[in-house]
């Protein structure tokens, strides 16, 4: 049961307003005020309070309310956003061993180079830097190629 008179203080509360809105809807006339005490019935009537206590929105209240679930689905989107890059991002054996894989066929590669060591020094001893260069340049393609293939299969 409503006590019959109320402090601004304790009514505001009572309607889930603040203390500073209390006592403006006091000071403007929207609800009645005797010796600093509101007449509950009185103001429940004037406001159009519900049977539970609390007032029906206020013009702007659906507004502020649509702002704050708009952040609230803002900041659920940014973390789900997260997860998902947390999810996605590679374990760091997996990284470690796709490296050692790497580094074995480019090994192997270098290895390689030793094979054409007669043919390059051959060409370096005619003199002819044309010559040599295209021939650097087709181990090279060479190498990119073998490279290509054992890291893709193809």
């Amino acid at each position: 049961m409503t006590a019959t008179k109320m402090n601004k203080s304790a009514f505001a509360r009572r309607v889930g307003v603040s203390r500073q809105s209390g006592h403006r809807w006091v000071k403007s006339g929207r609800i009645p005020c005797e010796n600093g005490k509101i007449p509950v019935d009185a103001a429940d009537s004037t406001l159009g309070i519900l049977g539970n206590g609390s007032a029906p929105s206020r013009p702007g209240e659906d507004l502020q309310r649509a702002r704050c679930d708009h952040e609230i689905y803002k900041a659920k989107r940014a973390k789900l956003n997260y997860e998902q890059a947390v999810a996605n991002t590679l374990r760091t054996d997996d990284v470690r061993q796709a490296m050692k894989q790497l580094g074995e066929i480019l090994y192997r590669e270098v290895n390689k180079l030793e094979s054409h060591t007669r043919t390059i020094t051959k060409i370096a001893k005619t003199g002819d830097l044309k010559a040599l260069r295209t021939a650097l340049k087709n181990i090279s393609r060479e190498m990119r190629q073998s490279i290509t293939v054992a890291l893709t299969g193809d």
